[in-house]
């Protein structure tokens, strides 16, 4: 039997910096501590089957595929710039606890 071939459509792909979460955070009952944020770079491929996320170098096999059926999006702008940074967009999903935070270095990209 045949494996089934799956049509995977990319419409938008980057490479962005993602916020990655201290033991600070994760541990934290007061919320988050911004200045603990370390900012990792990462390849992010949107996709009709989610947003798929690689590690810097490492492009054969996605690191993590993110559903974005339930996620909103947030995104800084000039007036209000999110974690000392102009260019941030925070996908988030509360139902589920998920918060990606992405910055991009030109607002070309943005």
């Amino acid at each position: 039997m045949k494996p089934h071939r799956i049509n995977l459509i990319s419409m938008m792909s980057g490479i962005v910096m993602k916020k990655q979460k201290s033991w600070g955070d994760k541990l934290s009952l007061f919320g988050r501590r911004n200045h603990e944020a370390s900012w990792k770079t990462r390849f992010l491929m949107l996709t009709n089957m989610g947003l798929f996320e690689y590690r810097e170098g490492k492009y054969e096999k996605p690191s993590k595929v993110h559903s974005l059926e339930k996620m909103s999006i947030k995104m800084s702008t000039d007036d209000s710039p999110l974690y000392n940074k102009l260019f941030v967009f925070i996908l988030e999903d509360p139902e589920a606890s998920i918060e990606i935070v992405c910055s991009v270095g030109n607002r070309i990209y943005f």
